[in-house]
């Protein structure tokens, strides 16, 4: 097995782009029980079986205010990411920029202009594939992303085989 090595640049929109998608498909099930509560609340005000009488009051504006909440949560939550990635990227610009990672059977390396750091695959968390991009997890809540877009199709075979090479040590997610 040879090393990869692959050098790319992350741009802010990229990391508001994974943010989101770590959070609405990633582990975080927070959206799903945003929603839930206010469907539960929806159908609990609309339905409510606890009015004997079926008194409509306010009914239109009850409408209104669900409608407002399930659009204004999206874009207050899109809005806050940006905003987070926006803050990253400009204070740790160097851990996104021209950033060359080193795979092996045995480690994976970054390296930057004035960081290099290098981990044991078992002292990661985890490894996940997506469509756009490789996480790989240092800890829970924090993840290298690799922009696959960035990364021609022979070093992604590539990569893909160090990384199941490497699936008794750490949780490797990978797409077929």
């Amino acid at each position: 097995m040879t090393d990869i090595t692959i050098t790319q640049t992350l741009k802010q929109d990229d990391l508001a782009k994974a943010g989101l998608y770590n959070l609405v498909i990633g582990r975080s099930p927070i959206l799903l029980i945003i929603y839930g509560t206010l469907a539960l609340s929806a159908i609990i005000t609309f339905v409510n079986p606890f009015n004997a009488y079926r008194e409509t009051e306010n009914t239109s504006y009850n409408i209104f205010v669900y409608a407002v909440a399930i659009i204004a949560i999206p874009l207050l939550l899109w809005r806050s990411i940006k905003k987070a990635s926006k803050k990253a990227f400009e204070k740790n610009a160097r851990f996104y920029t021209n950033v060359s990672y080193t795979f092996t059977h045995s480690s994976y390396k970054s390296e930057g202009d004035d960081f290099s750091t290098t981990y044991k695959w078992e002292d990661l968390y985890k490894i996940k594939e997506t469509k756009k991009w490789f996480f790989i997890h240092i800890s829970k809540n924090q993840a290298v992303i690799l922009d696959k877009s960035q990364i021609d199709l022979l070093q992604q075979t590539e990569m893909k085989n160090i990384f199941n090479s490497v699936q008794s040590k750490i949780k490797v997610s990978l797409i077929k």
